[in-house]
């Protein structure tokens, strides 16, 4: 982690992926440098950025003193409950009608 490593706890981590991996809590978005992503915590502790099916694991003491920094803890997440699918409306195409002549 560096100096430019920003999270963001919240449900916006759903834009970079649509259910986060068997066993993980989705807790938000992270962003080092250009490298965005959604921040999850596996059953197992770790933390890893998610981006679609693409999974990196991240230092976990780095981003616990990041979010510890930002006054969260562990029963926040677990208060949150789960994070759930984002909602897509499928609108119809618009077909211009032109007037007869």
């Amino acid at each position: 982690m560096n100096d430019q490593t920003l999270i963001c706890l919240g449900s916006a981590g759903t834009h970079f992926c649509h259910s986060p991996p068997p066993g993980a809590t989705l807790l938000g978005t992270i962003q080092e440098g250009l490298a965005v992503g959604a921040l999850a915590q596996r059953a197992d502790g770790r933390y890893v950025q998610l981006n679609g099916d693409f999974e990196r694991e991240l230092d976990t003491a780095a981003i616990e003193a990041i979010l510890a920094a930002q006054g969260w803890r562990q029963s926040t997440a677990e208060a949150r409950g789960p994070v759930g699918s984002p909602l897509v409306t499928i609108k119809r195409r618009r077909v211009p009608v032109m007037p007869p002549r």
